[in-house]
């Protein structure tokens, strides 16, 4: 299901420069928590990247392993079959912010 955000006229919106400090300082929050399951069987911590403006989000489950190992969101058989939907609907991947809901690989998986 699409679930869409528009953010409410009282809040402020963040501009680029603000929007990608906010990223990086949650990125390196999740570096230092000890404390986020999956940590210890995972070879990196797989956080979002790409266009912190994107008006797109693709958030996947959880990390595989080719994404453990390189520390990117979508590069393994999920972002081969991202990338083929995004040509099919003309779309840069540099026009979206892939994540996931996971940022580190289970072992288990």
């Amino acid at each position: 299901m699409l679930q869409f955000f528009t953010p409410k006229r009282s809040e402020r919106i963040l501009s680029v420069a603000e929007k990608v400090q906010a990223m990086d300082d949650l990125k390196k929050k999740c570096l230092l928590d000890l404390e986020l399951s999956l940590r210890e069987s995972a070879k990196s911590l797989c956080f979002g990247d790409g266009n912190c403006n994107a008006r797109i989000v693709f958030i996947g489950e959880s990390p595989g392993r080719d994404e453990d190992t390189s520390g990117t969101c979508f590069v393994g058989p999920s972002g081969k079959l991202l990338n083929i939907f995004l040509v099919k609907i003309q779309l840069q991947r540099s026009a979206i912010l892939p994540s996931l809901s996971d940022f580190y690989h289970s072992s288990l998986s």
